[in-house]
């Protein structure tokens, strides 16, 4: 495990991905067992979260799939659907629905608190959708903030089906892609399946749509959610005249991977951040009327964090082939002594020369556990072996997905808490509303375990 440091202008963490995880199915196994020796103890601050049960289903109860907008099938389904189990049941319907996905992803070995997507590819040329799609659902925050949406607009209910799919379903995204393609300008290369696009591009366009559709609330969420803020003022290099600054508003921000001047390749997202951070020497004439300096120095630093970080590798130069080299990345990233920490939740991955060929997969990271899954259109994700898989995965990651700690394992937290209630509210015995009871109540059976914290090493904190 190494680290790296930025000094004062970047961002530190663990720098190996998951080394300290266990491979194999077995070890799989036993994280899903009835009672996992990695479960979250109640003593520790992970396990203090289970205990908010009066929270439970009230933001994270999801809609049954929305009829016409998601081309589904079901693989492998039982013989008693979950929601021919639950109809006409009301708000204790839709919590139960909820407990039983979270029950059977963890059954499945998946990650039981998140949305991993199985999405069809026939043409062969929409993977960059189906992946970028994938690594939001991917993350708890995003997949609870685009279920909680109650606007009718077809992009809106589209995302809100998606959004509770049970772990079986395969579903289409030819719905989702239109929607897009007539929301943002000069995107009608969505609706072609004869070439692949730019996946970066697709999660891109896929918030500004979001944008010009919501209401002023749910904009507000959605800006708190992605909305990263640069400020970029600049100094004259001959007197240190401070001059005029301008902020500038991402969703993603995008990353160089070569250093300027000499082209050597950055090998961790720890120098990349450094790179996008330095200094940098620009034209510009001082404001000030006694000074006739023609140069300024350019700093840049972010001003306001967002819930979930999207990070851009810009890995395809204008007229150039793709940068295959490896990009270590870390599992927490640290802004500072009193700021919150990012944790990695997933990544986009390209193989292919250009932006628009190739194929593209993605990564998820298991909140509870730290286990990566592999993800490829409506193929099953499979475990990744770190040890054996992690170069290949740091060779080919595109855009990078952290979201902050402390929200992100309260969201799993309330979903992982379905999967430890009483196993009668899967037969409708007892009502959701009688088994969880208040905060507190010690009719809801609690697990006990060894809290892991999935593994993860902090790094020391400081100030980008």
């Amino acid at each position: 495990t190494g680290r790296e440091y930025l000094g004062s202008s970047g961002l530190l963490g663990q720098e190996v991905l998951g080394s300290s995880q266990p491979p194999g199915q077995d070890r799989a196994q036993q994280l899903y067992s009835p009672q996992p020796p990695d479960a979250p103890s109640p003593s520790s601050s992970f396990g203090r979260l289970l205990d908010k049960t009066s929270e439970v289903g009230s933001h994270h109860s999801r809609q049954q799939p929305e009829e016409g907008l998601c081309t589904a099938r079901v693989r492998s389904a039982p013989l008693t659907s979950p929601a021919q189990q639950t109809r006409g049941q009301g708000e204790d319907a839709e919590l139960r629905l909820e407990y039983l996905k979270v029950a059977e992803r963890r059954g499945l070995l998946l990650p039981p608190v998140q949305q991993i997507l199985l999405l069809s590819n026939s043409s062969h040329t929409v993977c960059y959708a189906n992946a970028g799609t994938g690594v939001l659902f991917s993350n708890p925050l995003v997949a609870a903030f685009l279920s909680s949406l109650r606007s009718q607009h077809p992009l809106v209910r589209t995302l809100r089906g998606l959004s509770s799919l049970g772990p079986r379903t395969v579903s289409s995204l030819d719905t989702l892609r239109m929607c897009v393609a007539e929301l943002v300008p000069n995107k009608d290369c969505f609706l072609l399946q004869t070439q692949q696009q730019d996946g970066h591009e697709w999660m891109v366009s896929i918030l500004q749509a979001l944008e010009n559709v919501l209401d002023s609330e749910d904009e507000e969420g959605l800006d708190s959610l992605f909305t990263v803020s640069t400020a970029k003022h600049f100094e004259c290099m001959a007197n240190s005249h401070y001059q005029s600054s301008s902020v500038e508003v991402d969703n993603i921000l995008s990353l160089p991977v070569l250093r300027p001047g000499t082209l050597a390749p950055l090998v961790s997202l720890t120098s990349c951040l450094q790179q996008y951070f330095s200094s940098e020497r620009i034209d510009k004439r001082c404001n000030e009327e006694d000074c006739s300096c023609e140069q300024s120095l350019q700093h840049t630093r972010i001003v306001s964090h967002p819930d979930v970080l999207l990070l851009h590798l810009i890995r395809h130069a204008p007229g150039s082939v793709r940068l295959g080299h490896k990009i270590t990345f870390p599992l927490v990233l640290h802004h500072g002594p009193d700021t919150e920490p990012y944790i990695f939740t997933g990544a986009l991955l390209h193989d292919g020369a250009t932006q628009e060929s190739g194929h593209y997969t993605h990564v998820t990271r298991c909140v509870l556990t730290g286990r990566l899954f592999m993800c490829s259109d409506d193929s099953s994700p499979v475990l990744l072996n770190t040890s054996l898989h992690l170069g290949e995965v740091e060779s080919r990651v595109y855009v990078l997905v952290y979201s902050k700690e402390g929200a992100t394992r309260e969201a799993a937290a309330r979903l992982w808490r379905l999967s430890q209630l009483d196993p009668r509210l899967q037969t409708g015995e007892v009502s959701f509303q009688a088994v969880l009871g208040p905060a507190g109540d010690s009719r809801v059976e609690q697990k006990q375990g060894t809290a892991s914290h999935s593994g993860v090493k902090r790094g020391e904190s400081f100030t980008p």
